[in-house]
């Protein structure tokens, strides 16, 4: 993951670098899970507001509006599924493509990836590759890394495996983990295991170094670069850091609301909150990560304070 790589999203992804649409300035674009819709974040941090859903122009057919799951990949490109129909979406010119499968019954895993629980069979969106997975178990998360192209797939018999074309790699295998998240950084892999509070490093052929511990209750994680991570804790009510390779570890992030999940796209903002919810608080990464309120309706954000930082018992290990 790239250093361009720095927006992260708390519940619903924000996406995109900021751009100049027929309605001002777009900064990002968001997944409505209550409306299930996409719609655009107009205006610059501080000063933004929900804009109305976007409908994605197919050929040959009706306009796709309504979506039941949106992945972003981090670019101008996200991922959808609706009725068992994957498409990929451009999100500025509101174009999207039909992807074919192979099979019914699959789910959108993560970005680029499908995953097919009755034949436990994984492809990637990219090539139309299909691959079968030999591990036991429920799928619990999943990431493709943009680096190597490879798939690693987390399971509740708490064992992650590395999945790169036809080969596959048991990475981690604990019974006590439940893994709900997977970040790339640092040409490694991290994960979180929530039912041990703790992130786990993983490198292939070195055996897994627990990373950081001691979160009251951690519920995401994301690489900002590719020396920084991010840990989202409701039980602080913060969103803390863990620097990779000797890189600077900025201070927790006081939050407005305990988070519900974590995600990570192209530019340097984080949402928080309900998913669903509006308005939303967003995380400027780049601004010494000032608070702002994103509300539903036009009108100016309010920059929020985050010097309520509360102490956690976080330990990074060195």
């Amino acid at each position: 993951m790239t250093v361009a790589r720095n927006l992260l999203l708390l519940a619903m992804p924000l996406l995109s670098s900021y751009a100049q649409g027929v309605t001002g300035i777009v900064s990002g674009y968001v997944y409505d899970t209550q409306a299930k819709v996409v719609r655009p974040v107009n205006g610059l941090p501080g000063a933004a507001s929900l804009g109305d859903p976007v409908s994605f122009m197919l050929s040959g057919s009706e306009p796709a509006t309504t979506f039941d799951r949106v992945e972003f990949t981090g670019t101008d490109l996200a991922y959808a599924v609706t009725a068992g129909q994957f498409y990929s979406l451009h999100l500025s010119a509101s174009t999207a493509e039909s992807i074919p499968t192979a099979a019914t019954g699959g789910r959108l895993a993560a970005p680029g990836l499908i995953w097919f629980p009755d034949s436990r069979q994984l492809q990637f969106i990219a090539n139309g590759t299909r691959v079968f997975v030999a591990s036991d178990g429920s799928l619990t998360a999943s990431g493709l890394d943009p680096v190597s192209g490879c798939a690693t797939l987390a399971f509740d018999s708490g064992t992650v495996e590395l999945v790169c074309g036809n080969n596959q790699t048991r990475l981690y295998a604990d019974d006590s983990a439940r893994i709900t998240y997977i970040a790339f950084a640092s040409s490694a892999t991290f994960v979180l295991d929530v039912a041990n509070q703790q992130v786990v490093r993983l490198n292939e052929g070195r055996p897994p170094a627990v990373l950081a511990t001691g979160y009251l209750r951690a519920v995401g994680l994301v690489a900002v670069n590719a020396s920084l991570l991010a840990v989202a804790d409701a039980g602080t009510q913060q969103l803390t850091f863990i620097a990779l390779d000797g890189g600077a570890q900025p201070a927790p992030v006081a939050l407005l609301f305990p988070p519900s999940g974590l995600r990570a796209s192209a530019a340097h903002l984080l949402r928080l909150g309900p998913a669903g919810a509006n308005p939303f608080e967003i995380v400027d990464c780049n601004h010494n990560y000032r608070n702002f309120f994103v509300p539903s309706a036009p009108g100016a954000a309010t920059a929020l304070s985050n010097t309520n930082t509360r102490t956690g018992s976080t330990k990074v290990a060195n």
